[in-house]
């Protein structure tokens, strides 16, 4: 039509000519950004922890193997320690599979056994953790009939502390500590303070991964402060509690722990038979090291099942099949 005004099909001009961007592309640019953004934070997260994995794995302490004995060659015949406990003049071990409790002394040379028959009915079965007391008396948990069972250094029975119909459940780790026993009960969740008659003093944590509370405590070792190193096996760590039984701080292993040592001065040694590691930190859950064999081409420290500390430093590890003394390598082996 004549003098009709033609449609303009152009965009529309800002008053310095330039076209007005769709508010759809400008989002869809603002998205594509913010994706950008978040893609290179995973990648330097990754990156970073990338790194601390490879410093940390690079961190190294090298060690010595002083003093070892084994049961063969020894009228103990060969053992399988579960556990072990250290007093002045001897070591005590729970040889599970043998269904036996073994005396040797400090220097690893047998003394004697404690078997079914000397223990009485009902016969062991799974005896698990071992302690002691300032009287020389010898405790082990005799772990699914219940019971605490107490032994003088002759082997006689001295106690038996039934923990059945109290809300245990295959209670495994055993600490003497000033007059009662810390027990690890493992499969209710809990550590638990129990007098020598049988008597619940207090019960400490319940089911879980928060600080305090736990996912099958194996079992628990006590330092020269009084306080507790809890191996929390499902939730892979170590926590330590005060002499009341309160969260203090936490070692973080990355894989099941199976042992805990605390030397003297005051550093954390955790073994883990899955992870075929020992791995030290400081009081404050800080990572120092790995031990490693300074005699095998400095190959971890592996098969370690449990681990005591000696006033000296050294650690008196279990392997199971025998019993070694480590040393830091950088230390004189007459020191």
């Amino acid at each position: 039509m004549v003098g009709a005004r033609k449609k303009n099909h152009s965009r529309k001009k800002t008053s310095l000519g330039k076209p007005v961007k769709s508010s759809a592309k400008m989002k869809r640019r603002s998205a594509r950004m913010i994706l950008v953004l978040l893609v290179g934070a995973v990648l330097l997260m990754e990156a970073v922890s990338l790194m601390k994995s490879s410093f940390l794995a690079s961190k190294t302490l090298p060690v010595q193997v002083v003093k070892l004995f084994a049961g063969d060659g020894q009228a103990s015949g060969a053992f399988g320690a579960w556990d072990m406990t250290v007093a002045k003049n001897w070591i005590g071990l729970s040889d599970q599979g043998n269904k036996r409790l073994l005396i040797f002394d400090r220097s690893g040379n047998y003394q004697r056994q404690i078997l079914e028959k000397q223990a009485g009915p009902p016969g062991f079965n799974e005896i698990s953790g071992v302690t002691h007391d300032e009287s020389n008396h010898l405790y082990a948990m005799d772990t699914w009939n219940g019971f605490i069972r107490g032994f003088d250094m002759k082997g006689r029975p001295t106690l038996k502390v039934n923990l059945n119909d109290k809300g245990f459940f295959g209670p495994r780790g055993i600490v003497w500590s000033e007059g009662y026993f810390i027990v690890a009960d493992t499969g209710s969740h809990r550590l638990v303070k129990v007098s020598t008659t049988g008597e619940i003093v207090g019960i400490w944590g319940s089911k879980g991964s928060k600080n305090g509370q736990f996912n099958n405590p194996l079992n628990v070792v006590k330092d020269d402060k009084g306080r507790f190193y809890v191996i929390d096996a499902d939730n892979h760590r170590v926590q330590r509690l005060d002499s009341t039984g309160n969260y203090e701080q936490k070692f973080e292993v990355g894989s099941t722990p199976s042992g805990v040592a605390v030397d003297p001065k005051g550093t954390v040694y955790v073994s883990s038979l899955e992870g075929n590691f020992v791995k030290a930190f400081n009081s404050n859950g800080k990572y120092l090291g790995t031990l490693t064999d300074s005699e095998n081409n400095d190959q971890p420290v592996d098969g370690v099942k449990t681990m005591m500390a000696l006033e000296n430093g050294d650690l008196l590890v279990d392997r199971q099949a025998d019993i070694a003394v480590l040393r830091a390598a950088s230390r004189p082996v007459g020191k």
